[in-house]
Order: C-alpha cells, then sequence, then structure tokens
C-alpha cells in the first residue's frame, strides 16, 4: 500500500471510472421512519453502508442532510458525529449521514460509492421530511476523491436553466466542506452563489500534494467569483480539528438563507399552495408573496384552501424577514458580503417590505466609513490572494505586510479580515 493510502489518502478515482449515475433515488420508507435515534444501516450494495444521526430530528418539521465522506481505511460503519453535531446538525436540523466503505478506498469504484450515498439520502428522504438542496457535503482526505467526481459531474452549474428541483436531486447541497481533502476536480464550472469550506494543516501540506491541490482549489474559486469561500491553514496533522467544523457551520448559516429551498412541499397540496412554495424554494420569494396575496383574495376561497395559504403566507413571509436580517447583520459583520449578498437578497424579495428593508440598509451603508474600510481589505486581499501559498504555508515578507495591513483595516468578523488575521500568524519564508 502507498504511502498516501496507509495515510488516508487516494490519489484519485480508477483508471476508466464510469461516469457516476444522476439523481437521488425514490426509496420505500423503511422501519426507521420518523426515528429519533442514531442508527446504522445498508445500502443493499456489498460492503457499503452508513450511520445516520437523527435522535434530534424532529419528524414533523423538514430537515437538510449532512453527509460525509471518509478518508481511507476498512469501515463496516461511521457512528461518531461529535464535530459537527452540536455547532451544525443541531442548530440547523440537519440529518447527519456518515457513509462506511469495508474496501477503505474511494478511488475504487467512486462511481459506486457515490451511488451509496445517493441511496443513503433517498432512504432518510423516505423516512423523514428531507428538503433536497439544504445541505453540507464534507469529506475527508480520500473522502475528496467521490466529493469532487459528484460535484464535477453533477454539481450546479454556473448559470443554469431549467427547474431547480431537478438540480436539488443530482446534488442536493448549497456547502461543501473539504476538510483536508484529496479533492482535485475542477470548480469554476459550478453554481457561485454555494459556500466552500477548504482547510490543510501545516503540517500535512506536502502530504499526497495535498497544500498544493487544495490551495489550488481556493484560487480556482476566488477567480471563478465564488464569494463565500474560506480557506483554513491551521496548525495541524491530518486531523481535523475543532475550529473547522465551526467554520463551515458560520458559512452555512449564510447559504442556507440566501440560496436554499426550505419548503417542504408535499405539506402544502392544494395547487395555489404548491405553486407557490415551488416559486418559495426557488427563491422567488416576492413573487410567491405576490400569488399567495392574490389567491386569498378571492372571496369563494374554500376554508380549507384558505387556512393553507395563510400559514404558508406565513411561513414565506418568515423566510424574507430572515433574508433581510441576514443582511442587517452583514452590514455590521462583513459589509462586503452584505453588499453582495444584499443584491442578491433584493432580486429573490421583489416588491416586498423586506425588499424595501434591504434597500435601506445598502443605502446606509455604502455612507459608512466601516464600509469603505471592509471594501479596501476586499479589494487588498483579492489582490495578494492569488499570490499566497503556492509552495509552502509560508508568508514573504511583502505578502506578511500586506496581510497584516488587511487583518487591521475591515471587522474582524469580515471573511477577508478572518482569513488575514489566520494567515499573520504564519511563518515568514526563509526565517
Amino acid at each position: 500500500m502507498s504511502s498516501a493510502l496507509a495515510l488516508g489518502l487516494s490519489l484519485g478515482a480508477g483508471a476508466g471510472e464510469a461516469k457516476a449515475a444522476a439523481g437521488i433515488p425514490v426509496l420505500p420508507a423503511s422501519g426507521n421512519r420518523g426515528l429519533r435515534a442514531d442508527y446504522h444501516c445498508q445500502t443493499g450494495m456489498p460492503g457499503y453502508s452508513y450511520n445516520v444521526c437523527a435522535k434530534h430530528i424532529d419528524p414533523e418539521r423538514p430537515a437538510g442532510i449532512y453527509l460525509y465522506f471518509p478518508g481511507e481505511g476498512a469501515r463496516t460503519d461511521n457512528a461518531w458525529f461529535g464535530l459537527w453535531e452540536a455547532n451544525t446538525l443541531r442548530p440547523y436540523h440537519l440529518i447527519g449521514i456518515n457513509m462506511a466503505f469495508a474496501d477503505g478506498q474511494n478511488g475504487r469504484d467512486t462511481s459506486g460509492k457515490i451511488e451509496a450515498a445517493r441511496i443513503a439520502i433517498g432512504q432518510c428522504c423516505a423516512d423523514y421530511k428531507v428538503v433536497l438542496g439544504r445541505g453540507v457535503l464534507a469529506c475527508f482526505s480520500g473522502g475528496g476523491v467521490p466529493t469532487g467526481k459528484w460535484f464535477a459531474e453533477h454539481g450546479p452549474r454556473r448559470d443554469a436553466k431549467g427547474d431547480p428541483a431537478l438540480a436539488w436531486r443530482a446534488f442536493p447541497f448549497n456547502q461543501l466542506a473539504l476538510y483536508s481533502a484529496n479533492y482535485r476536480a475542477g470548480v469554476s464550472h459550478g453554481d457561485p452563489r454555494l459556500s466552500w469550506f477548504i482547510s490543510v494543516g501545516t503540517q500535512e501540506w506536502a502530504l499526497a500534494a495535498l497544500g498544493q491541490t487544495q490551495v489550488d482549489v481556493a484560487h480556482e474559486l476566488a477567480r471563478a467569483g465564488v464569494t463565500d469561500t474560506r480557506l483554513m491553514i491551521p496548525a495541524k496533522e491530518h486531523v481535523i480539528t475543532d475550529p473547522e467544523p465551526a467554520a463551515v457551520a458560520e458559512q452555512f448559516a449564510r447559504t442556507d438563507v440566501l440560496i436554499a429551498p426550505f419548503l417542504y412541499e408535499a405539506d402544502w397540496p392544494v395547487p395555489g399552495a404548491q405553486r407557490a412554495a415551488r416559486m418559495a424554494n426557488a427563491q422567488a420569494i416576492g413573487a410567491a408573496l405576490d400569488a399567495l396575496e392574490k389567491a386569498l383574495a378571492k372571496k369563494s376561497l374554500p376554508d380549507e384552501e384558505r387556512a393553507q395559504l395563510t400559514d404558508l403566507r406565513a411561513r414565506i413571509a418568515a423566510r424574507a424577514d430572515d433574508k433581510a436580517a441576514l443582511i442587517e447583520r452583514l452590514a455590521s459583520s462583513d459589509p462586503v458580503l452584505a453588499a453582495i449578498d444584499g443584491k442578491l437578497v433584493l432580486g429573490q424579495l421583489g416588491k416586498s417590505d423586506q425588499a424595501k428593508r434591504v434597500g435601506e440598509t445598502l443605502a446606509a451603508l455604502g455612507k459608512t466609513n466601516a464600509a469603505k474600510a471592509a471594501a479596501q481589505a476586499h479589494d487588498a486581499f483579492n489582490g495578494v490572494f492569488p499570490t499566497l501559498f503556492t509552495a509552502s504555508p509560508t508568508l514573504t515578507p511583502d505578502q506578511k505586510l500586506t496581510i497584516d495591513r488587511i487583518a487591521a483595516l475591515g471587522p474582524p468578523t469580515a471573511l477577508a479580515s478572518q482569513m488575514a488575521a489566520e494567515y499573520a500568524v504564519l511563518p515568514i519564508a526563509g526565517r
């Protein structure tokens, strides 16, 4: 066995590997339907199983998915969710799915391993109210191989057209988390609204070229205009440390509100409600609210339908409030993201009252010194980032000066300032 494999890495999908099939399968409910517990399941594919973390899941509430591909090493189960249960699964009502592969080789039958993950999600969809398109796809080490293949072949495309529900069934996530992962697929074709977390430790930098390849992924995302990208370079060996899933949770909280579907459409069976729910899940929030107002204005509307439409209107209005509140928070914590995401949210909210709130927030934002400083930090970071870490996790003296200036400019909670502060403690080359 190669040293890379022995340390939990895989160098890529096997030669001649077939393209993975698309789509989360529709499966019958199992004996675990609605079960509030953690448990182990078989996929029906020999040697491929998974563990579910659902003891916190209310079966009457819509849930999302946090699916994890582990590194190399034979596993007949994978029951530990400790790193992301408290900070992500519970607060965001996500079902945890940890894959387990008895052969322990992500580069072998990679398409089959992706299909096993789809089966795991499909079974959770049958057993709980799962909203596809709302979730995290996470991986460690060699788990980056199936993650990369899945995203490269079926990830949401930039400027994609058509039914978003089909895209969510092909790739049901709004966040990717690459924990020291051997991810070597392209990313620039993907939807730039997704959020990406990438980590690689200083003490694992040379392991299977992790430092070079993961920095390349981060640089490609930056060139592609993916604004919510976080590259973390902690002083760690080949493990996942607590700050990494915490950073993923912070990003997920943003893109969950910005782009993820949130309604379980089967809960809204009457025609007017179902159409509005589909519109809202596609982020046409203002249009959905307008459609519901028109429907509710009909005096002949049956009482049952009126009750359902009224309930749905309240839920969609609450999501509109969430979007406006997010931009208001970002105006203080990360003015650059507030400006970028605010423009997206304005298009989603149409002519609603919440759109007016966002417009007022953005108008006030442009007049503040804090926003101007954050914009300077963001521009400076974008200028220096493509030159960082091309050979090692060190800074040149000039890069160190720039990074220190960026860290001091913007609010410490801004994404560029957070990364600059982390990079500022890295060694200077040659010293």
